[in-house]
């Protein structure tokens, strides 16, 4: 971070952000340079910060010399608010250029926070500091040192920060701030300023906003936290008669986590507009249309709940309330999750799903074994059949079933279609308890019948997860930018990657993160170089000399088209598999081409190492070729339709024969030259 007075000494400041549609671009205008909104980055000297409007308010008022006083004017921040941080009236992402402008000038230190009062600073006077601790984050420095040398500041603050979730109206953009703001706070419980505030919202009162069923069976799950709710309930009826008591309604405590959970269900229910018809004779239906506010709020509201479940200390009451409000049904359930456009959002709803089920004790913290994962769900299933037998006289053959029958998906869908609607209401609310009667999508018949089937549908282990995954990337990972994000990320979209933090749920929660980062750290690699192959071959059909034969316009140096490929063997699945054990090909490629240290390289191959084919077709016409420059941001439709990429399969190399089938490169001692 360079201050306002180490401007003079600096040479130049590169911009992070150099792809952004709203980026600062400094441009000489009739021998003036005046800094205004360009649709293209750059970098930014010094000279044009010195003549930047923000720089010239900056030295004008906060940005002076350590013996000058500060003049502070709240209408300084009001206009710098409107014109820079709320960008297009909160319809688009506020420029990160120019906030790194602010940031530069210490806009947070020497001018917002010495003048905060919780009393009397105004919403955007709220909103400029929130944005510029988010830009703290963005940027990897210290976010929270301003504030530890007055953490009463910091206390009143985030007071007036919740508050601000009853007392305003949030246009699109200022709902992501706000929220992307309680995500760093939440990814911040190390520093013990921000856990004393942050931690009571995700407290035992919590719970109130619970159905009285589901809390009833919560309290019945552990007793302890049953006899501190009877001492927490009697300690509010004395209160409840001394004078200015606040009723438990009104504490951030116990409405904040919910309030949220409102506002994404309403954002979520609305960020796929209607389909639309064109009048006239020719009406031609256009398909359903994404808000990206809403869809990048939907993103973001995902990575505030998985950092939540990720995190055994906010973990421990936020899932069971999750769980009531049937979150990960409603998100899978939703049009968005259906959408090509909220891929993202799917793959976060996976990875929110994965966490809400994780295989740990919320209370103790301690790991949960395979085994007592399945003894837990044996017990579940045999009080469903308990409670059909008893009182469902037509879940009789449910209740009959056995376990390993009942906790396939199909199957427990299949016994359920026989309820009415409001059969299924009932066992889903108030004999099952599983949700309250009184939920917006309690009328709906596939939530229901999602709800009890998911809640009972037996849950693979990580074990097995890992277990399926390819030993070596595909095509859909490969070219997945929420997954492998390119090098030019600049921190504003949301990637469904697990975090690496200082907590953890379990050692094995610890070394899954790192498996999935390494895993995709290696995908990034290996795509570069197919990239790199890409960029120099260019494949076409040549018809005048033979219909089917696939041609090169260029050549790579360790990329080969191949003669012929025939799979030889197709091993068995093992036992509890589903895939084949192995499956063993021949590859006949020609290296009589090559020279010099080129056919060297080729000729080194030996057992063991690792080969990836790629199956080439000719691009579709009339799609634009993708740029493969690096850091180019591609997608998978980019790479099949644009470059003829279709699939791509990693292999290892089992032995070498040359051309009259002799080994080559063998080390282990093998006697028969005869190919197989």
């Amino acid at each position: 971070m360079v201050s306002a007075d180490a401007v003079e000494d600096a040479v130049m400041i590169q911009s992070s952000a150099t792809a952004m549609e709203e980026d600062v671009v400094i441009k000489k205008k009739n021998g003036k340079q005046k800094g205004q909104k360009g649709k293209k980055g750059g970098a930014l000297t010094i000279i044009d910060l010195q003549s930047d409007t923000l720089m010239m308010t900056a030295k004008k008022h906060w940005a002076v010399a350590e013996d000058k006083e500060v003049t502070f004017s709240s209408e300084v921040v009001e206009t710098i608010y409107k014109e820079e941080l709320c960008a297009g009236g909160g319809e688009k992402p506020a420029p990160i250029n120019r906030i790194a402008v602010l940031e530069i000038s210490q806009y947070l230190e020497r001018y917002l926070l010495p003048n905060f009062s919780a009393e009397e600073s105004s919403f955007a006077h709220t909103l400029s500091i929130i944005h510029m601790v988010n830009e703290k984050f963005r940027e990897g420095v210290p976010p929270w040192a301003c504030f530890h040398q007055n953490q009463d500041t910091f206390e009143s603050f985030f007071q007036k920060v919740v508050s601000l979730k009853k007392d305003h109206e949030f246009l699109p953009f200022e709902k992501i701030t706000y929220l992307h703001f309680f995500i760093h706070c939440f990814q911040s419980l190390e520093d013990e300023m921000v856990r004393k505030q942050v931690l009571p919202l995700v407290s035992l009162p919590l719970w109130r906003n619970l159905s009285l069923g589901h809390l009833q069976v919560e309290l019945k799950a552990n007793p302890q936290l049953e006899k501190h709710w009877r001492y927490l309930e009697r300690k509010e009826k004395k209160a409840a008669k001394q004078a200015g008591y606040t009723p438990p309604a009104e504490r951030a405590e116990t409405w904040f986590i919910p309030a949220l959970l409102a506002e994404f269900q309403q954002v979520l229910e609305n960020a796929v507009l209607e389909v639309q018809e064109e009048e006239g004779e020719e009406a031609e239906v256009q398909g359903p249309a994404v808000h990206d506010a809403s869809l990048l709020y939907c993103e973001r509201f995902l990575e505030f709940v998985i950092d939540l479940l990720s995190q055994l200390p906010t973990r421990r009451f936020v899932r069971t309330l999750l769980d009531d409000n049937a979150l990960v049904v409603k998100c899978r359930l939703s049009n968005l999750y259906q959408l090509s456009e909220g891929r993202l959002f799917g793959q976060l709803t996976d990875l929110f799903r994965y966490y809400q089920g994780f295989e740990i004790n919320d209370h103790s913290g301690s790991s949960l074994t395979d085994e007592e994962m399945q003894a837990s769900q044996s017990e579940r299933l045999q009080q469903l059949q308990r409670l059909a037998f008893k009182h469902v006289p037509k879940l009789i053959d449910l209740a009959l079933q056995t376990c390993g029958v009942l906790e396939k998906r199909g199957n427990l869908t299949k016994y359920l279609e026989v309820l009415d609607p409001e059969e299924l209401k009932l066992l889903a609310t108030r004999q099952l308890r599983l949700l309250s009667a009184e939920d917006p999508w309690a009328d709906r018949v596939d939530f229901l019948t999602e709800v009890v089937v998911s809640s009972y549908e037996k849950r693979r282990s990580q074990r097995q997860k890992v277990n399926e995954l390819p030993l070596y990337p595909t095509e859909d990972v490969l070219f997945d930018e929420n997954l492998v994000p390119s090098i030019t990320y600049t921190g504003q979209a949301v990637l469904a990657l697990p975090k690496l933090n200082l907590q953890f749920l379990t050692i094995n929660d610890y070394l899954l993160r790192n498996f999935n980062l390494f895993r995709l750290e290696a995908t990034y690699e290996i795509r570069e170089d197919m990239l790199e192959v890409l960029k120099h071959i260019s494949c076409y059909l040549n018809y005048e000399e033979e219909e089917d034969q696939l041609f090169f316009k260029g050549w790579a140096r360790m990329a080969l088209p191949t003669t012929t490929f025939q799979i030889t063997e197709v091993g068995k699945p093992n036992v509890g598999e589903a895939k084949p054990s192995k499956v063993a090909a021949e590859i006949v490629i020609d290296t009589g081409s090559l020279r010099g240290p080129i056919r060297s390289e080729w000729d080194a191959l030996k057992e063991h190492d690792v080969i990836f084919l790629m199956a080439m077709q000719p691009p579709e016409e009339g799609y634009p070729t993708p740029s493969l420059k690096e850091g180019a941001n591609l997608t998978q439709e980019m790479i099949t339709r644009g470059c003829g990429l279709q699939c791509v399969r990693g292999a290892e190399v089992v032995e070498i024969r040359d051309e009259e089938g002799r080994l080559m490169n063998d080390f282990t001692g093998k006697l028969s030259p005869v190919p197989l």
